[in-house]
């Protein structure tokens, strides 16, 4: 703060001149605080030219306005290059601060020299604000632009080499071209300049593949032969193949044995589904056209699910075989959908979602069923929650009967007898028997013959009895899969 002359008054008393005193001293004071000092400023500095060649730059150097606080003023200037903080030494001049950078300028960047606010001379008068001055090395400042791209921007292309063209508003740097560049997916490459250097040409090494679409991008690092970055990076896309006609889903086939149905499936609906299919049957889609075999699976759905695999070579074709990895349900309701997406060569969608619906009822592959059951030559058959009579055999002593079981087969189906006996299951609870099953027989018999029953085929199951004095239920069972 100034320091401001003090004149004491001669004409008052000593105990009316101290107050007097301190108020003339507040309001001195008060003055100084308004009128005091000015703010430091930079009054001048060096370079003053916006575009100089570096080796006429000489000295770099701001000028203070007033005696300027040495730590604090060099804590507050800078020189950058591009943006980036140059190191170097500092030494004064009178009010002058010089700043020689460690690494000399060179041609073709942008410099800015600082000072910042927080600057301020010995007595702590600051900048009011920031002093800065930008001047350029480059011999011109006008950055490129990209005049004109081929293929353009959406488009197909028709030839697998066909290169990329891309023209420029002047020449370009080439290595900051290579490292601006980008194709993806890349089918690698070559890249060539014009005598000048204002266009770059991509030849594409393995060719573009039909169908894909390729992203070209150019990043602003590319510059000119000055160092200017280009005005905006460049991104493109084009595709490759000229077909531009969707792919269709044609049809739909039945596959048994590896053979399609010569007539292909209706596609039907969930109240009229087609009837007719064998639990062992596959599917058989076709397009109108080669299609991707890519992923073509998550294409497909099955509800409920069933397993299958397709030939995993991955060509395109027109003709998908769904093989089966298991079988299908039954008397189940299938819905299978080719859901919209699936592309061609030239990477044309179908359009839309196809759906056929299935119940799987051939009688081929109807399961076997239970007609009835005899029991040791008694021509009756046994009623659910009917009496078995073991009046015959007598308590304590093991004794060898059979149940005849008559199953409804699908046509051409027969009887596993290793199947029957793992499947069946006979019990008495209370202790009133004890029944294993010993043997089955399937087509030859020993007497008494099956009584024959129309449109069955029997089984015969042999079955050791203990009996005893005691009563409950027999249960006969054959489990589910057999």
């Amino acid at each position: 703060m100034a320091v401001l002359p003090h004149h004491p008054l001669r004409e008052c008393s000593r105990a009316a001149a101290l107050p007097l005193c301190a108020c003339l001293c507040l309001a001195l004071c008060g003055c100084a605080m308004v009128l005091g000092l000015e703010p430091l400023a930079i009054s001048n500095w060096h370079p003053r030219d916006s575009r100089l060649a570096a080796g006429d730059v000489g000295e770099i150097w701001v000028q203070f306005s007033a005696d300027a606080d040495h730590p604090r003023a060099e804590e507050a200037f800078s020189l950058s290059e591009n943006s980036r903080p140059m190191t170097g030494s500092f030494s004064w001049s009178g009010h002058r601060l010089a700043f020689t950078p460690t690494r000399p300028l060179q041609d073709g960047n942008d410099y800015e020299m600082a000072v910042l606010a927080s600057a301020e001379t010995t007595e702590g008068n600051s900048l009011q604000k920031d002093f800065r001055f930008a001047f350029t090395t480059r011999k011109e400042s006008v950055r490129p632009t990209v005049c004109s791209v081929q293929p353009t921007d959406g488009s197909r292309v028709s030839g697998p080499l066909q290169a990329v063209v891309l023209t420029f508003s002047e020449p370009v740097d080439r290595a900051s071209f290579l490292a601006a560049w980008s194709v993806s997916p890349d089918p690698g490459g070559s890249i060539s300049f014009s005598p000048k250097g204002a266009v770059a040409t991509f030849t594409p090494l393995a060719g573009w593949q039909p169908g894909t679409e390729y992203r070209i991008t150019v990043s602003d690092a590319l510059t000119d032969l000055c160092g200017n970055h280009l005005a905006s990076a460049l991104r493109t896309r084009f595709t490759a193949g000229a077909d531009t006609i969707r792919p269709h889903l044609s049809a739909v086939y039945a596959v048994l044995n590896g053979t399609p149905s010569p007539t292909p499936m209706d596609p039907g609906s969930a109240t009229t589904p087609g009837t007719g299919f064998e639990a062992t049957m596959g599917l058989q889609i076709v397009f109108d056209k080669d299609v991707q075999r890519q992923d073509i699976e998550s294409f497909i759905d099955i509800e409920p699910a069933w397993g299958f695999q397709i030939d995993p070579a991955g060509a395109p074709r027109a003709t998908f075989l769904l093989a089966p990895t298991e079988r299908f349900a039954w008397g189940t309701l299938y819905r299978l959908t080719i859901r919209g997406g699936v592309r061609d060569e030239s990477g044309n969608a179908t359009a839309a979602d196809s759906t056929w619906f299935f119940r799987v009822d051939g009688a081929a592959t109807r399961p076997p069923s239970i007609g009835c059951v005899l029991f040791n030559g008694d021509p009756t058959p046994l009623a659910p929650f009917g009496n078995l009579d073991l009046s015959a055999f007598a308590a304590g002593v093991d004794a060898v009967a059979w149940f005849d079981v008559y199953v409804d087969l699908a046509s051409g189906a027969s009887i596993d007898p290793f199947s029957l006996m793992h499947s069946f299951t006979v019990t008495a609870t209370n202790g009133a028997a004890i029944l294993t099953p010993l043997a089955v027989a399937v087509g030859a018999f020993a007497d008494p013959q099956p009584a024959p029953q129309p449109g069955l085929t029997p089984a015969r199951v042999s079955v050791k009895i203990c009996n005893t004095t005691n009563s409950g239920m027999v249960t006969l069972g054959v489990s589910e899969g057999w």
